[in-house]
């Protein structure tokens, strides 16, 4: 209905974020459908205008933008709910305010997530039993002008970390 991201999967599949129907569609790499992951809502396994999407080359877990639901939403591999990142709506260490974004570094592991209502990028680490921590924000109000972070990106071969916002482009 509204396509707005897609990622593929560790299999060789495609993920795409369908922010219209509020689901990730799930197809093949020859883009035969096989399946969806999500509904409209606001409890487990489901989202409310979904964004962006990452898949963490490690795991194989796919980690969606709940913009509305201030979180990341994820799933594993096997397409079975796992849980979120984000300790609610906010602004404080952990939280998160309309997520837009979100990139995994596979290198380190470490997830960033674009904030659009904060203007900033959270970042969070995967610790024991596969629960995510807050490590640190970068930007905030006035780093990226006043415009908000719609998008990210992570070089895989560097780590190096490109944030666009609807100002400017910022590098780190």
């Amino acid at each position: 209905n509204s396509p707005t991201d897609a990622t593929h999967t560790r299999d060789g599949g495609l993920a795409v974020v369908d922010k219209g129907n509020h689901r990730i569609s799930l197809r093949t790499a020859a883009g035969e459908p096989t399946g969806t992951l999500g509904s409209k809502g606001s409890g487990d396994g489901q989202l409310n205008r979904p964004l962006s999407i990452a898949c963490c080359p490690r795991t194989g877990r796919l980690l969606v933008a709940d913009k509305n639901n201030h979180r990341i939403a994820m799933w594993d591999e096997n397409g079975v709910w796992v849980g979120t990142i984000g300790a609610g709506e906010g602004a404080g260490e952990g939280q998160l305010k309309d997520p837009t974004s979100v990139a995994v570094d596979g290198s380190s592991g470490l997830v960033l997530v674009g904030e659009a209502g904060n203007s900033r990028v959270s970042v969070f680490r995967e610790g024991e039993g596969g629960r995510y921590t807050f490590v640190r924000c970068l930007g905030g109000p006035g780093v990226f002008g006043a415009g908000a972070v719609l998008a990210l990106a992570v070089d895989a071969a560097t780590g190096a970390i490109a944030v666009y916002s609807d100002e400017k482009e910022t590098a780190w």
